[in-house]
């Protein structure tokens, strides 16, 4: 074992060398997501510790996690995970594994663009990525009932304010923005995607990203990707409908 793997190997291990790594943070932090991703560790929602703290300076660097460095996976540091799964097309799971801290190594060491890629909107009816980045942009913002900035989103402020962004102008609630929308048979990026929640008839909604996923603001984690294959929201879907204002 090299000497730079065995001291990344020892920051998984104790707390202690975080204090060396100040002096040279650079190689503690480049070593340490190497090993992650050539040793199957995995860091996720709970975590804390000096690694969870190289995620995040990491995560900054690139510009997913504009927050303070505290070395606590919580929400901030799951959406920011999210948000760069989405982009760099792995899983989107929040969870930091050795894929994830892989794609982070390649790119600190060979910077590109962060939008969206094309192959995202490959089957889009949209112009351009820029409605889906504004969308990704929020991640991570929290939920809050009648929610409509960025302070806080319920889940259909969340999508009136991202369809506003494009200067398109949609109703407030999700039972009016079912009626409202043009009714498609499979989603594309871009479409909304409904769910029947608490109540009878479209209850909750987000906005397809591709890939059997969409970015939605739900009451427990705030605005954040989900599957429309997980069990909750499957047994839930009521159908896709598309914004006829997009041009």
């Amino acid at each position: 074992m090299n000497s730079k793997t065995s001291l990344a190997h020892k920051l998984f291990l104790s707390s202690a060398v975080a204090t060396v790594a100040v002096s040279i943070p650079h190689l503690y932090v480049e070593a340490s997501i190497e090993n992650a991703a050539t040793e199957n560790k995995e860091l996720r929602y709970g975590n804390t510790g000096p690694s969870v703290k190289f995620l995040q300076e990491n995560l900054k660097r690139l510009g997913y996690y504009p927050y303070r460095v505290d070395g606590t996976y919580g929400n901030h540091t799951q959406a920011a995970v999210q948000k760069f799964q989405f982009h760099t097309r792995i899983k989107v799971d929040g969870i930091a594994g050795p894929q994830t801290f892989a794609a982070i190594s390649q790119i600190t060491e060979n910077p590109i663009d962060n939008s969206v890629p094309v192959q995202a909107l490959r089957d889009s009816h949209l112009l351009d990525g820029t409605f889906i980045q504004y969308a990704l942009n929020l991640i991570g913002t929290p939920y809050i009932w009648g929610g409509t900035t960025p302070n806080g989103f319920d889940c259909s402020g969340f999508i009136k304010y991202v369809f506003a962004k494009k200067g398109i102008h949609i109703p407030r609630t999700i039972s009016e923005i079912w009626d409202y929308g043009k009714a498609v048979q499979k989603p594309s990026v871009g479409d909304l995607v409904f769910f029947e929640t608490y109540k009878p008839g479209p209850s909750h909604a987000g906005i397809y990203l591709g890939g059997g996923q969409f970015i939605h603001s739900g009451s427990s984690k705030g605005v954040t990707i989900s599957k429309l294959s997980h069990s909750y929201w499957s047994k839930r879907y009521l159908g896709s409908k598309r914004i006829a204002q997009l041009k």
